[in-house]
């Protein structure tokens, strides 16, 4: 029933945006509130107060009640675990399940890495690790979530670990509350705990406090934002990774005028985005709609723009994002990491200013594309319909 019940209420969530909605003065409050934290664990303690701040008291009670059942099936479960037998040995441990073109080659070069795409299934317990969550317990006895999640990650953590005997584990965990005490965790055992920057960031105290033994962000601007979100300072390494990088010698042709990158747009607002576009297919142009690969419903996307011709719907596991970045002349969305990613490969960014409302918080939010060189669409529409 309570899993029925946030499932429910994720869904009235979905419709807010938590993200836009949230005002930035309460989240600044609010983590001057909590104050500094004294240790790893506290900060992640903290980001966990922060993030339930942002789901509300029911659905944060939902949560913690759903976790006490939970936390006890699973241990139960755990205790059956075998431990890995493998003679296989690796500096570092890369868990994440997409590319790893995420990573920067600097760790590349530091470290040989294995990379894990699924350790749900690979989890294990010892006494130390007991002994760790006995300590988060008596510090914490009524955070059952803040718990149940640190229970599983050590778990999926120490499998690794004995699996592979890494000196480095390699994570893009930044959001996750678990992060800092999974420091701790590390750091006890003189294991490095390392994270990668993976997606764009907002202004956003789901991602605050934060503490890893070295975060890797793509630019100066991100080392600020996080800062001041409380993560622990010294901390950060700019490095751009493959995946953002510029691309030497490309060779493709520019054969699409406009290509949007979707995000988390439901119908309504992509009906908005399409209004928008059909100025600039009437003007001539030809666009490309690119879904986004987590986000983005193939049903939604082809009943808005696939009844069009005029429309190419991009296929993601055809295409690569490279090469539709490339082959384009304009990228446009409203808020993606792949306007970053254009322009460092010098394609024209063009930030959408449909919504007038979201576009305006976009400035508060420290979106980093409105300090680089861009356009917006409604300028770029109104100079291509000038040129008819």
């Amino acid at each position: 029933m309570a899993l029925l019940l946030i499932k429910i209420a994720h869904m009235f969530q979905r419709k807010k945006n938590p993200l836009f909605s949230a005002d930035i003065g309460v989240q600044q409050k609010y983590m001057r509130k909590l104050g500094i934290p004294g240790d790893n664990i506290e900060r992640g303690y903290f980001q966990y107060r922060c993030q339930m701040r942002l789901l509300g008291c029911i659905l944060a009670f939902l949560y913690n009640l759903t976790s006490i059942p939970l936390m006890f099936l699973y241990k139960k479960r755990i205790a059956r675990a075998q431990a890995p037998n493998s003679d296989d040995v690796f500096d570092g441990i890369f868990i994440f399940a997409g590319a790893d073109t995420i990573l920067p080659l600097s760790l590349k070069e530091k470290y040989s890495i294995k990379q894990v795409k699924d350790c749900q299934s690979q989890q294990l317990l010892i006494k130390e690790d007991i002994l760790f969550l006995n300590t988060l317990r008596k510090r914490y006895p009524f955070a059952w979530h803040f718990r149940f999640k640190c229970l599983m990650k050590i778990a999926m953590y120490r499998y690794q670990i004995m699996a592979y005997r890494p000196t480095a584990l390699i994570v893009s965990s930044e959001y996750s509350f678990t992060s800092s005490v999974l420091t701790a965790y590390c750091e006890g055992m003189g294991i490095k705990h390392i994270n990668v920057m993976h997606g764009e960031k907002l202004f956003y105290m789901r991602d605050s406090f934060f503490h890893f033994h070295e975060c890797y962000v793509w630019d100066e601007h991100y080392r600020k934002l996080f800062t001041d979100l409380q993560a622990e300072p010294t901390q950060f390494i700019i490095d751009v990774p493959p995946s953002l990088a510029k691309r030497e010698n490309s060779n493709v042709p520019k054969t699409v005028d406009y290509t949007y990158y979707l995000g988390t747009e439901k119908i309504r607002e992509m009906k908005q985005i399409k209004r928008s576009l059909d100025l600039l297919v009437k003007s001539g142009g030809m666009v490309a709609i690119r879904p986004h690969p987590l986000y983005s419903s193939a049903r939604d996307i082809q009943s808005v723009f696939g009844v069009d011709s005029n429309y190419i719907i991009e296929d993601k596991s055809i295409l690569p994002i490279e090469i539709s970045l490339l082959r384009t002349r304009y990228a446009v969305s409203c808020y993606s990491t792949v306007l970053f990613q254009a322009i460092n490969n010098g394609v024209t960014a063009v930030i959408d200013d449909t919504d007038k409302e979201k576009y305006k918080k976009l400035k508060s939010l420290r979106y980093i594309c409105l300090e680089k060189e861009h356009m917006i669409l409604s300028d770029l529409i109104n100079k291509t319909m000038n040129k008819e």
